[in-house]
């Protein structure tokens, strides 16, 4: 798998990098963003805004004007959701449905390589693009607090942060996998992929938005994730990490047993 591994890194680099680098600017810009901002006018101002905003960002109106909050919201900021998404989406649905509908599957069947290798070798590297984005934003944010003054800010709450981050990309990349080792289409499987995202992230702002909705929460796995929460806590919950992981887990099972043994058109 080691081959396999390292062919996929090849070709998903480029596109990590781009994407990683997207994500790191757009942090750079909300940050200078928030030092011009006049936290002193805009406080009654949040605090009149309406409760499906609320739910959306998802902490107080003093908890986002603090340099905290704010870092905290940046991470899952909808601009940032869609760099993530889009790299675990894209990647899986290419690397494996993908392969199958321009018929390259063939040229990699043929060599010494399993079919648990090839998906093996996907799973592997959506897991270390999921890491490397995380812990670039964590990078950032230590970079620009110390940068421009920024505080007080944990950053041992903030490496929180970034670890459940993984550990939710990691539970949608298992389910990318999954959508893309079932499928031989990769608009089908990132259709698939995306269905899911979207029902769990709206299950969850359903649950944040009213306690009628609260029990659809542990269900999504958005739902284990609260980047607001933990900087007011200070540190996570390693309950917080489970379910997430074994959705990913579960992801890349599947995944392996389908493609092994699925019927696949050269």
């Amino acid at each position: 798998m080691g081959v396999e591994f390292v062919r996929r890194a090849r070709f998903g680099a480029r596109a990590l990098t781009a994407y990683a680098a997207a994500a790191l600017l757009f942090q750079y810009l909300l940050v200078l963003v928030f030092r011009t901002l006049d936290i002193g006018a805009l406080g009654p101002v949040m605090e009149m805004l309406p409760p499906g905003l609320r739910a959306l960002l998802g902490a107080e109106a003093a908890e986002l004007l603090s340099p905290r909050g704010f870092l905290a919201l940046v991470f899952v900021h909808p601009v940032m959701l869609v760099l993530y998404i889009a790299f675990v989406i894209a990647f899986a649905s290419g690397a494996l449905a993908g392969e199958i509908e321009r018929r390259s599957i063939a040229l990699i069947l043929v060599r010494r390589v399993t079919r648990r290798q090839i998906v093996g070798g996907v799973a592997l590297m959506l897991l270390l693009g999921a890491t490397v984005l995380m812990v670039l934003l964590w990078v950032g944010t230590a970079l620009w607090t110390t940068v421009y003054g920024l505080g007080p800010v944990d950053l041992t709450a903030f490496a929180w942060v970034a670890g459940t981050g993984v550990a939710l990309l990691w539970a949608l990349s298992g389910v990318a996998l999954l959508a893309s080792a079932a499928t031989s289409e990769s608009g089908r499987a990132a259709g698939l992929a995306v269905a899911f995202t979207i029902a769990a992230y709206v299950g969850n702002y359903l649950a944040n938005l009213s306690t009628q909705w609260r029990w659809i929460k542990p269900y999504s796995v958005f739902g284990y994730w609260d980047p607001q929460e933990i900087v007011r806590r200070g540190t996570g919950q390693w309950t917080d990490l489970y379910v997430p992981l074994a959705v990913a887990a579960a992801g890349i099972v599947l995944a392996l047993i389908v493609f092994s043994r699925r019927d696949v058109a050269v």
